[in-house]
């Protein structure tokens, strides 16, 4: 027992009740209420030892249960005196004589019946108090168990919300290995403070984004079209990061988006699996129907089929009050013929049914915030006031002839930073998908006469954007690089011949030297860490 009256002392209290006890056994009948009052204590006594020892008592219960027992003591001890006074027992000679000199010694005591109500109260005083030392007792014992119970509760809690995270996260991954969170911030990351703003606070915006389920479908669809580089990629990321913003909080308004793009082959299937893998990812309960279509599919070992992936997306966005979808550049996704009209055919049948708002921000012909770009890239180098106006007089009003003069500027370069821009221009345009930089590092570090890279030859990825006129940026979040704009790849590959002849050769060439060096000679990798290495 964890108090200050100590193990031992404790243990000496209860074997002194258990010896009075035995000495009241065969008692005349006038102690016999006394007689049951000992053994009563004596009962309690033992309960109280059963008591795991390493309760931590609280100051009160440790106090009261110490002076409890102390008075127990010297209750048990005067008692105990009391007896040897006036009770003389023979000695036991055989099993046979017990019980008859037991009585006999017994009728020695002259107790009157005043001593015994005296010894009585005191014996039911420490009997109440060794019940409200239990009471106390059971109390932390309760408690020690509601909090084991709780601390159990809680890991096993922590352990299944680990296991179904795991299978969470696999249920989104399955839906879409799109990192849509990453092509958000690498786009916002190009906006400067206030981008956008203008939009933002349009009344068309505010309707759109305040409107009531009484609203009709024509105007829960904003439709936003625009030239190409008029900036409605950036502004399509400015509106997402408002929606996000605003309803971040808010369980009960769901915000989705896909960024399509002109490198990217996409199908419907893709793009609504996106979609429904952000919805899902933001219900505070996952949603159950997508854990089955995952585990039915996951069975068959294959993707969701475009019917199961309307129906569950139908049952996600019914869970939500509000649901806002943002479609950026629709016209440029590589889809199978008639799967951009069967998209907007879903989008549509799904906002006739559900507080669905749209936002939709296709592409028509020819430029502006492109060109200021361009423009602004035109004007590096210019080193006085006259050459600034000349050229300011002089700006293109057309992507072709902006994308001509930056060519123009490229080649106004070095010989080595000409060649080197026009390889980089080369080997992003003609790749079957988007380099990450260093691929393209390496890819400018090949030697025809080396068996090896050289990493003394690999280029910084800052000067090789550096020296490309505005036309190559690198995605900071999802480290790709690539053209500035899907126009200016459409610009590349109608001159391609012209600005970069024998370009599909040459990097083709330079694939199989690579593919020759030493560090390939043990056969082809397929482990990422070997490709690393």
């Amino acid at each position: 027992m964890s108090w200050d009256f100590g193990v031992g002392d404790f243990l000496d209290l209860l074997e002194k009740a258990n010896n009075l006890r035995k000495r009241f056994i065969n008692a005349p009948t006038q102690f016999q209420a006394i007689t049951a009052d000992v053994k009563h204590l004596s009962n309690i006594l033992r309960d109280i030892d059963d008591y795991d020892p390493d309760i931590n008592l609280d100051i009160q219960k440790k106090g009261s249960l110490n002076c409890v027992s102390r008075d127990c003591q010297n209750l048990l001890e005067e008692l105990n005196g009391y007896l040897n006074k006036y009770q003389e027992l023979a000695p036991e000679q055989k099993s046979s004589g017990v019980k008859k000199l037991t009585t006999r010694a017994w009728k020695r005591v002259r107790w009157d019946q005043q001593e015994i109500d005296v010894f009585r109260s005191r014996i039911s005083t420490s009997i109440s108090g060794l019940n409200i030392v239990i009471a106390g007792l059971n109390s932390q014992v309760a408690v020690e168990i509601r909090d084991l119970v709780q601390n159990t509760r809680e890991e096993v809690g922590r352990l299944v919300r680990h296991q179904d995270q795991k299978k969470i996260q696999k249920i989104l991954e399955w839906l879409s290995s799109i990192n849509i969170a990453t092509k958000q911030a690498d786009f916002f990351n190009d906006c400067q403070q206030g981008t956008g703003e203008w939009f933002i606070q349009k009344r068309v915006f505010q309707n759109w984004i305040h409107q009531s389920g009484t609203t009709s479908q024509s105007e829960r669809c904003l439709f936003c079209p625009g030239i190409p580089g008029a900036g409605k990629t950036l502004l399509a990321s400015t509106v997402i990061n408002e929606l996000s913003s605003n309803f971040q909080n808010d369980h009960t308004v769901g915000v989705a988006f896909f960024y399509c793009n002109f490198r990217e082959k996409i199908t419907l299937e893709e793009i609504l699996g996106c979609l429904l893998k952000q919805l899902s990812g933001q219900l505070p309960i996952f949603p159950e129907p997508v854990e089955d279509l995952y585990d039915t599919y996951q069975a068959l070992k294959t993707k969701a089929s475009l019917n199961d992936l309307m129906e569950i997306l139908d049952t996600t966005i019914f869970r939500f009050q509000r649901v806002f979808i943002v479609i950026d550049a629709l016209d440029e996704c590589h889809m199978a013929d008639g799967s951009r009209d069967v998209l907007l055919d879903q989008l549509f049948a799904l906002q006739s049914k559900h507080t669905l708002e749209v936002e939709l921000t296709p592409s028509n012909i020819s430029s502006r915030f492109l060109l200021a770009r361009l423009h602004l890239d035109s004007l590096k180098g210019k080193i006085s006031p006259k050459q600034l106006r000349n050229t300011l007089t002089n700006l293109s009003t057309r992507l072709d002839s902006a994308y001509s003069e930056a060519i123009s500027r490229i080649e106004a370069q070095t010989p080595d930073q000409s060649r080197a821009a026009k390889e980089v221009l080369a080997w992003i345009i003609c790749a079957t998908r988007p380099l990450t930089p260093i691929e393209l590092q390496h890819a400018l570090a090949i030697e025809s006469d080396e068996s090896y890279l050289d990493e003394d030859n690999i280029p910084d990825i800052n000067d090789l954007v550096s020296i490309c006129a505005g036309l190559v940026t690198i995605d900071e979040q999802s480290t790709v690089i690539r053209l500035a704009h899907y126009t200016t790849q459409e610009y590349f590959e109608e001159n391609l011949d012209m600005l970069f002849p024998g370009a599909h050769s040459l990097l083709g060439a330079s694939c199989i030297i690579y593919l020759s060096f030493e560090d390939f000679e043990s056969g082809s990798v397929s482990l990422e860490a070997d490709i690393r290495d």
